[in-house]
Formats: C-alpha cells, structure tokens, sequence
C-alpha cells in the first residue's frame, strides 16, 4: 500500500448508530406508547450513559423554566414571617 492509500485510510470516519423510536398511538382504550431502538454496534453501557446523560440535561432545562416561573428573579422568594 502507497503513503496515500495509508494515509486515507486514517482519516476515513467510522460512524455507529444508536437510534431510540417512541410513537405515541391514540386509540379507543387511550394512549399507548411503543419504543423500537435500533444499535448497529455501541455498547450498552455507553448507550445507557449516554442517554441517561442527554435526559437529565433536558430535565435540567425543563426544570429551569417551571422554577424561573414560580420563582421570578425580581420577586423576594423569603418567607414573610
């Protein structure tokens, strides 16, 4: 193999996909909720940080606007006695 078949080689990206699904299904009994996942190779643990990781930071965010509301910065939030 030439230097740049080598070197071409290095830089090609190898890209692994793990795809979460949630459909969330109106029928006559109410709503259902079906989850597929699709992993073409990432280990579980990784998944598993990894996911766990993205929703505690959007339950972080969703967090941040309930308190901001309840909470607004130029309202006195000590108690009255």
């Amino acid at each position: 193999m030439d230097d740049q078949n080598r070197d071409d080689n290095q830089t090609k990206e190898r890209v692994v996909n793990f795809a979460l699904l949630i459909q969330q299904i109106e029928t006559s009994q109410g709503m259902e909720y079906k989850l597929r996942t699709q992993n073409q190779g990432l280990p579980d643990s990784e998944i598993i940080l990894l996911v766990e990781s993205w929703l505690d930071a959007v339950k972080e965010k969703f967090k941040k606007r309930i308190k901001d509301g309840l909470f607004p910065p130029d309202r006195d939030t000590s108690d009255d006695d």
